[in-house]
């Protein structure tokens, strides 16, 4: 049985050290047959990798020992889920252009209660940009938000 470890943190590495954590984590992983992807940026790391459950949890600690404290999801899969390993640097690990270089760049967290309540109180369109038209194609622009909840 394969573990899954899904994984992100935003944080901070210069470019060098981006390069140099690329080359220590293609080779803990291909030493430990680790299979998935790793996205690494400057602006922090995102990835999905599978394996046995002991080397798993040996390139967790890896991760700590490079300098990443990431968020971390783990699951569980009969198979295999992946073929190959990709260990690859990217400007963005989560694709953010219009906001700046960095995620941290987007904004004031909001809880889903108070998206809600903003939400109820603007028309569907004008809350995610879509013209009254796009609205008609969508077959959005009868429906009260409180009942998108449901849908």
């Amino acid at each position: 049985m394969d573990k899954i470890l899904s994984f992100y943190e935003f944080i901070f590495f210069d470019l060098f050290q981006v390069k140099e954590n690329q080359k220590k984590l293609s080779v803990e992983c291909k030493k430990l047959d680790i299979r998935g992807t790793i996205i690494l940026a400057e602006e922090g790391i995102n990835g999905t990798i599978s394996g046995t459950v002991e080397n798993i949890d040996l390139i967790n600690v890896f991760l700590s020992k490079i300098g990443y404290k990431a968020n971390i999801k783990t699951s569980y899969s009969k198979k295999t889920p992946f073929k190959r390993l990709k260990v690859k640097i990217q400007n963005e690990i989560v694709t953010f252009n219009q906001f700046g270089k960095f995620a941290s760049n987007t904004g004031k967290f909001i809880e889903p209660e108070e998206w809600d309540f903003e939400a109820a109180k603007r028309d569907i369109g004008e809350l995610f940009g879509v013209p009254p038209e796009g609205l008609n194609e969508l077959n959005l622009s009868d429906r009260n938000p409180e009942e998108m909840h449901d849908a």
